[in-house]
């Protein structure tokens, strides 16, 4: 259960990096269209909510007595 959890946590952290260097091609080249931006700025403030939902899931999982 533990691992399923550490690789959700892993998919997360690869999801927001993933938005994240979108967000930062777009900045560098000028391809704003604001709709596009919006869609990865949200896409990538989503992704960080879910991480921290599975961090606390994961948290509480692993370590039941913190």
């Amino acid at each position: 259960m533990a691992v399923q959890k550490q690789g959700i946590h892993l998919k997360l952290i690869n999801m927001r990096q993933i938005a994240g260097n979108y967000l930062k091609i777009y900045q560098k080249h000028w391809i704003s269209t604001s709709k596009h931006l919006d869609l990865i700025k949200r896409i990538a403030k989503e992704s960080d909510v879910l991480e921290q939902i599975a961090t606390a899931v994961y948290t509480e999982q692993v370590f039941p007595n913190l």
